[in-house]
C-alpha cells in the first residue's frame, strides 16, 4: 500500500493539465491512476494442480463426469433409487480413486534410489 502511494505522490500530472476537454483530462487521471495501481499489486504465480496428480487417468476423469450428472440428477429428483445409484457410485469411485494413489505411490517407492526422501 505504501509502494501505491509513493508512486501516486510522485507522480506528474503534466497533460491532465494541459488539455481543456473535461473527458479527456478525466480518462487520463483514470488511466494514470489504473496504471499505478496495477504496477503496485504483486504478481501472483499460479500452479498448476494436476503436476502431482499422475494417478488421475482418463477413464477417473470419464467416471468423475459422470458422477457428477449424477449426483445433479439426483439433487433435482426425489427418486429413491436414484439416490441409492448415486450412493453406489459414489461409493465405487472413491474406492478406485484409492486404489489408483496407492498403486501410483507404492510403484513410486519401488522405483526410487532413496526411498526414505520419496516417504
Amino acid at each position: 500500500m505504501a509502494d501505491l502511494v509513493i508512486k501516486i505522490i510522485y507522480e506528474t500530472l503534466e497533460n491532465l493539465f494541459s488539455g481543456s476537454d473535461t473527458d479527456f483530462k478525466f480518462n487520463c487521471l483514470l488511466y494514470t491512476y489504473l496504471r499505478i495501481f496495477h504496477l503496485s499489486l504483486p504478481l501472483m504465480r499460479i500452479k498448476s494442480g494436476t503436476e502431482n496428480k499422475i494417478w488421475i487417468t482418463i477413464g477417473i476423469k470419464t467416471s468423475y463426469k459422470h458422477e457428477t450428472e449424477l449426483c445433479l440428477a439426483d439433487r433435482n429428483s426425489n427418486d429413491l433409487r436414484l439416490n441409492a445409484i448415486n450412493k453406489m457410485y459414489h461409493k465405487i469411485l472413491s474406492n478406485v480413486i484409492k486404489e489408483a494413489k496407492r498403486n501410483t505411490y507404492s510403484n513410486q517407492i519401488l522405483e526410487s534410489n532413496n526411498k526414505i526422501k520419496i516417504l
